[in-house]
């Protein structure tokens, strides 16, 4: 899988990011967690901290990260929306590493590695997809945050 057809095959799922606010549904983690559980809960062999609220998410995150990545440990960070390109919500800092000026998303995730952890999931997403589920079907956001 290149990198074009990984976004192309991201993009024939709803993404609500491009939909007026009047057009989402209600959401709930049930598709989610169905995915998750496929992949055999990914989210439960990794230690994270969930920020959430109003305003200050991104600057907290990136605040965290910097102090976890000095304080010597490897850290991921997973944000969102993207400016640019899909692969700056997916980033790993490790100890060590220094800020680059030139490239405000310091450890974004390469092509390769998405197009590897895209293929690695896309068995599970196909299974969620081909089931007639009352559920309703997995979303660009969440098959992303699987990524």
């Amino acid at each position: 899988m290149t990198f074009l057809e990984a976004r192309s095959y991201l993009d024939s799922f709803i993404n609500y990011e491009l939909k007026s606010a009047s057009f989402y549904p209600s959401f709930q983690l049930d598709r989610v967690k169905q995915l998750f559980a496929f992949l055999g809960h990914p989210e439960e062999q990794v230690k994270y901290i969930h920020i959430a609220g109003t305003n200050g998410k991104g600057s907290t995150c990136a605040f965290l990260t910097y102090i976890l990545r000095e304080a010597g440990f490897k850290v991921g960070l997973y944000t969102s929306p993207h400016f640019n390109d899909l692969r700056e919500r997916i980033r790993v800092l490790s100890p060590g590493s220094r800020v680059h000026q030139e490239d405000p998303f310091e450890g974004k995730i390469t092509e390769e590695e998405f197009c590897r952890v895209l293929e690695g999931i896309v068995p599970s997403v196909e299974k969620i997809r081909a089931r007639t589920t009352d559920l309703g079907h997995l979303t660009y956001f969440e098959i992303l945050t699987a990524v």
